[in-house]
C-alpha cells in the first residue's frame, strides 16, 4: 500500500503544496517512530533568522528547546547563510566550547543527543572530545582532514549537500537541472566516498542542503520529493526551517515563517523523514502529537 499524495494547505488557502506519490516501493511502516526533532542553537552574531546567542542565552535557549520536546540540539558557531563572513576555526571554537561545557553540566543533558554543525575538522575533533554525539558536516565529507577525524570516531555524521559554504545566491544549479536525480546521485557518491575512506556508510544521515546551491523552486521540489529520496535508502534530515525559499509560499520575514515551515513539515513527517532541523520545536512537537499521538518519540 503506497503512502499516496499528501496535500497541505497554508494559511488563507492560497497555496496548495503536494508531495510526490512516487512511493509504491516503500514498505508499509510506522513513519512516526522514525521522526525526531533537532532544535537549532545558533551561536553566531549573524544568523539569518536573527536568533544568534551568546553563552548565557544559549544555555537558556537549549533548556527551552529540551523542555519543548527536542530530541536533538544542533549547535552552530559559524553562519552559513548567504553572504555570511567565514570565520576561522579558533573563533568558532571560542564561541562553541563554553556552551558545550555548560550543556554537559546541565541536568537535562542525557535526555537529548548533541550535534555540532561545522566545516572545521579541528572543531569536530574537539567537540567529540567534549561529548558531542553527532557531527553535522556542512561540507559533506569533501575535506580529507574531516574524513580522517570522523573515521576514528564512533558518532553518526550528517552529510550536507552544498555547492559552496557559506551559501552564495549566485552559485546555484541551472534552473532546468533535476534536483531529485542530482541529490540521489550525490547520496550514492558520498556513501562510496565514505566507504573508500573507512567510514561505514550506515553512519551517514543525508541532508539535501535546502537553500544551498539550489534555486528556491528546486528546494521546494526536493521537499515535495522526500518520499522518493527515502525510497532510495538511508536516513534523511531536512532543514527547511524559516529559509528564504519559503517566500514562494508567503513573502514574510524569517521570524514569521514558522507557519509555512510547519506546513511543509507535515508532509515530511508523513513521508517518514528521520530528522527535522527546526527553530519552533514546541509547535513541531504539537504537530507530531496531532498526527499520531501514540507514536511520538519520547
Amino acid at each position: 500500500m503506497g503512502w499516496g499524495v499528501c496535500s497541505t494547505q497554508i494559511l488563507q488557502g492560497s497555496i496548495m503544496l503536494r508531495f510526490d506519490s512516487h512511493v509504491a516501493a516503500l514498505p508499509r511502516r510506522d513513519a512516526m517512530t522514525r521522526t525526531a526533532l533537532m532544535g537549532i542553537v545558533n551561536l553566531t552574531p549573524d544568523s539569518f533568522s536573527g536568533d544568534g546567542l551568546g553563552r548565557h542565552h544559549a544555555l537558556e535557549r537549549s533548556a527551552q528547546l529540551v523542555e519543548e520536546g527536542a530530541h536533538w540540539l544542533d549547535l552552530g558557531a559559524e553562519s552559513t547563510r548567504p553572504g555570511a563572513q567565514a570565520v576561522e576555526a579558533h573563533t568558532e571554537w571560542a564561541r562553541l566550547e563554553p556552551v558545550l561545557r555548560d550543556i554537559d553540566r546541565a541536568p537535562w543533558r542525557r535526555r537529548i543527543g548533541l550535534s555540532v554543525d561545522t566545516r572545521h575538522p579541528s572543531t569536530a575533533a574537539r567537540a567529540l572530545d567534549l561529548g558531542a554525539d553527532l557531527i553535522n558536516d556542512v561540507t559533506g565529507l569533501r575535506q580529507s582532514d574531516m574524513r580522517a577525524v570522523l573515521k576514528h570516531a564512533q558518532c553518526d555524521i550528517v552529510v550536507m549537500h552544498a555547492l559552496v559554504i557559506p551559501a552564495d545566491p549566485a552559485v546555484v544549479w541551472p534552473a532546468d537541472q533535476d534536483p531529485v536525480a542530482s541529490i540521489q546521485a550525490w547520496a550514492h557518491q558520498v556513501s562510496a566516498l565514505a566507504a573508500d575512506h573507512g567510514i561505514d556508510p550506515q553512519r551517514l544521515i543525508f541532508d539535501p542542503g535546502l537553500g544551498f546551491g539550489k534555486t528556491w523552486a528546486q528546494s521546494i521540489q526536493l521537499i515535495h520529493a522526500a518520499p522518493r529520496l527515502l525510497a532510495g535508502g538511508g536516513r534523511w534530515l531536512f532543514g527547511h526551517s524559516r529559509k528564504g525559499f519559503l517566500k514562494l509560499i508567503q513573502d514574510l520575514a524569517s521570524q514569521e515563517r514558522d507557519p509555512a515551515t510547519l506546513a511543509l513539515s507535515t508532509g515530511l513527517i508523513l513521508a517518514g523523514v528521520h530528522l527535522l532541523r527546526v527553530h519552533a520545536v514546541g509547535a513541531h512537537r504539537q504537530l507530531l502529537e496531532q498526527l499520531a499521538p501514540s507514536r511520538v518519540l519520547s
